[in-house]
């Protein structure tokens, strides 16, 4: 791995400690936290909110006879985690790598 050449530390601590920084971004946002990782982003839980299928074609439904569905169905909220890089993140994946080649 990449960062083996970085730094001095072995797989076996470094997956530890990575086990442990996303274990407390999981808690966290499990208790409706944001996340702020400076340089890198921020997370944030979403709900999406309730909704109900009024459209005659849906994934479930006769998709391939083209029967039109008769009923409507709810669909239930979502929560879900939405990221949002930073702005030394775009730009860092926006910016050109040089050329390696010997």
């Amino acid at each position: 791995m990449q960062w083996e050449r970085h730094t001095d530390i072995r797989a076996s601590k470094a997956y530890k400690i990575i086990s442990i920084i996303l274990t407390t971004i999981k808690d966290a946002l499990k208790r409706g936290e944001d996340v702020w990782i400076p340089g890198f982003g921020i997370f944030r839980i979403r709900v999406k909110k309730a909704t109900r299928s009024n459209c005659a074609y849906f994934p479930g439904g006769k998709y391939r006879t083209r029967k039109p569905i008769q009923e409507v169905r709810d669909i239930p909220p979502k929560t879900y985690v939405w990221f949002e890089p930073s702005k030394v993140l775009l730009r860092h994946i926006n910016t050109p790598q040089e050329s390696h080649e010997g």
